[in-house]
């Protein structure tokens, strides 16, 4: 799973890239 920091970081920059993790 996700960390849950990791989902939010993903969610808010996913129109800027969502290949943070």
């Amino acid at each position: 799973m996700i960390s849950l920091r990791c989902s939010l970081a993903v969610v808010l920059t996913k129109l800027v890239t969502d290949d943070l993790c």
